[in-house]
């Protein structure tokens, strides 16, 4: 299905994202932290996604989806084996915005939809 290289391509082609080297594992960030770092000999990736996510594809999909704890933090494991392109781009997005900075109420006012 997916591969780290998926990732790779979706994750870069996000705004401000940069590939860098996270205790020699390939991982993407925004200014403001690390949101997926890659396992590439086991083609799995840790996903940062908001928990309520995670707990809802932990018990919906365990054969794609498991915990990764890290003391009293939990993060996603992805095996993309299991995760077709299409919804792997979604987790990409998902974890890159819940990774972004805040946008200053300024610059949400120039992002909202006009009215009419």
């Amino acid at each position: 299905m997916s591969t780290c290289d998926d990732v790779r391509r979706f994750a870069v082609a996000l705004d401000g994202v940069s590939e860098v080297d996270h205790w020699s594992r390939p991982a993407f960030r925004t200014k403001r932290r690390i949101f997926i770092t890659l396992r590439p000999q086991e083609q799995k990736a840790m996903f940062h996604i908001p928990e309520e996510h995670q707990e809802l594809l932990f018990e919906m999909r365990p054969e794609a989806f498991e915990p990764l704890h890290w003391g009293k933090i939990t993060r996603c494991l992805v095996s993309l084996r299991q995760v077709p392109a299409p919804e792997l781009e979604k987790l990409v997005r998902e974890a890159w915005l819940h990774a972004s900075p805040p946008v200053r109420a300024g610059r949400r006012k120039a992002l909202a939809p006009k009215r009419k």
